[in-house]
Protein backbone atom coordinates (compact mmCIF):
# COMPACT_ATOMS: atom_id res chain seq x y z
CA UNK A 1 0.00 0.00 0.00
CA UNK A 2 1.15 3.53 -0.76
CA UNK A 3 0.62 6.76 1.15
CA UNK A 4 1.21 10.41 0.28
CA UNK A 5 3.73 12.38 2.30
CA UNK A 6 4.12 16.11 1.87
CA UNK A 7 7.24 18.05 2.88
CA UNK A 8 7.26 21.82 2.79
CA UNK A 9 9.69 24.45 3.98
CA UNK A 10 9.55 26.54 7.14
CA UNK A 11 8.04 29.60 5.53
CA UNK A 12 5.51 28.42 2.99
CA UNK A 13 4.01 30.78 0.42
CA UNK A 14 0.23 31.14 0.31
CA UNK A 15 -0.09 29.05 -2.85
CA UNK A 16 1.33 26.01 -1.01
CA UNK A 17 -1.39 26.21 1.60
CA UNK A 18 -4.07 26.69 -1.08
CA UNK A 19 -2.76 23.72 -3.06
CA UNK A 20 -2.72 21.48 0.02
CA UNK A 21 -6.21 22.56 1.08
CA UNK A 22 -7.63 21.44 -2.27
CA UNK A 23 -5.41 18.34 -2.71
CA UNK A 24 -7.26 15.78 -4.91
CA UNK A 25 -6.51 12.74 -2.69
CA UNK A 26 -6.92 11.89 0.98
CA UNK A 27 -3.44 12.17 2.48
CA UNK A 28 -4.20 9.75 5.32
CA UNK A 29 -5.60 6.95 3.15
CA UNK A 30 -3.56 4.08 1.78
CA UNK A 31 -3.68 3.31 -1.94
CA UNK A 32 -2.70 0.18 -3.93
CA UNK A 33 0.83 0.10 -5.34
CA UNK A 34 -0.44 -0.71 -8.84
CA UNK A 35 -2.03 2.74 -9.20
CA UNK A 36 1.11 4.68 -8.18
CA UNK A 37 2.06 6.03 -11.63
CA UNK A 38 -1.48 7.05 -12.52
CA UNK A 39 -1.95 8.83 -9.20
CA UNK A 40 1.33 10.74 -9.50
CA UNK A 41 0.43 11.81 -13.05
CA UNK A 42 -2.94 13.05 -11.80
CA UNK A 43 -1.30 15.03 -9.00
CA UNK A 44 1.29 16.46 -11.42
CA UNK A 45 -1.38 17.62 -13.87
CA UNK A 46 -3.41 19.09 -11.02
CA UNK A 47 -0.40 21.01 -9.69
CA UNK A 48 0.64 22.30 -13.12
CA UNK A 49 -2.85 23.63 -13.80
CA UNK A 50 -3.29 25.05 -10.29
CA UNK A 51 -3.99 28.79 -10.29
CA UNK A 52 -3.20 31.08 -7.39
CA UNK A 53 -3.49 34.80 -6.75
CA UNK A 54 -0.31 36.87 -6.63
CA UNK A 55 -0.29 40.68 -6.59
CA UNK A 56 -3.84 41.08 -7.91
CA UNK A 57 -3.25 38.66 -10.79
CA UNK A 58 -3.94 34.96 -11.21
CA UNK A 59 -0.78 32.93 -11.84
CA UNK A 60 -0.57 29.36 -13.09
CA UNK A 61 1.80 27.18 -11.07
CA UNK A 62 3.06 25.28 -14.13
CA UNK A 63 4.26 28.54 -15.71
CA UNK A 64 5.87 30.20 -12.69
CA UNK A 65 7.60 27.17 -11.10
CA UNK A 66 9.71 24.15 -12.08
CA UNK A 67 8.51 20.58 -11.55
CA UNK A 68 11.05 17.83 -10.91
CA UNK A 69 9.55 14.34 -11.05
CA UNK A 70 10.94 10.91 -10.25
CA UNK A 71 9.23 7.53 -9.92
CA UNK A 72 7.69 8.36 -6.57
CA UNK A 73 8.12 12.11 -5.92
CA UNK A 74 7.14 15.48 -7.34
CA UNK A 75 9.19 18.49 -6.25
CA UNK A 76 7.94 22.00 -6.99
CA UNK A 77 10.74 24.59 -7.07
CA UNK A 78 10.96 28.30 -7.75
CA UNK A 79 12.66 29.62 -10.86
CA UNK A 80 15.84 30.00 -8.75
CA UNK A 81 15.81 26.30 -7.89
CA UNK A 82 14.64 26.60 -4.27
CA UNK A 83 12.34 23.65 -3.43
CA UNK A 84 9.00 24.81 -2.07
CA UNK A 85 7.01 21.58 -1.85
CA UNK A 86 7.74 17.85 -2.19
CA UNK A 87 4.90 15.39 -2.69
CA UNK A 88 5.91 11.75 -2.48
CA UNK A 89 4.03 8.49 -2.61
CA UNK A 90 5.62 5.95 -0.26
Amino acid sequence: MARFTIIRGKRSPNWVLSLLASFPYDRNAEYPDQERAAMLNTVLQYAQEFRYKRRNAMQQLGVTHFFITTDSTITISTCNGVPQLTISLI
